[in-house]
C-alpha cells in the first residue's frame, strides 16, 4: 500500500509540475504576443508618419517646381 501511495504521490508531482510548466509558457506565450501587437502598432503608426512626410515632401517640390517655372 505504501508503495502505491507513493507512486500516487509521485504521479501528482509531476502533473503539478507539467500543469504549471505549461500555465508559465502560457502566460510567456501572451506577453509576448502583446508586445507584438504593440510593436505592430508603432510601425503602423510610423508607415503613416512616413507616408505623410513624403506626401509633404512631394507638395513643397512641386510647389518650388511650378514656382520655379513661372
Amino acid at each position: 500500500m505504501k508503495v502505491i501511495d507513493a507512486l500516487v504521490e509521485e504521479q501528482i508531482e509531476i502533473r503539478d509540475w507539467i500543469l504549471g510548466d505549461r500555465n508559465e509558457r502560457y502566460w510567456v506565450q501572451q506577453d509576448e504576443m502583446r508586445v507584438e501587437d504593440g510593436l505592430r502598432v508603432e510601425v503602423k503608426k510610423l508607415k503613416n508618419m512616413l507616408a505623410i512626410s513624403l506626401s509633404v515632401v512631394f507638395v513643397l517640390l512641386a510647389v518650388v517646381v511650378v514656382a520655379w517655372m513661372t
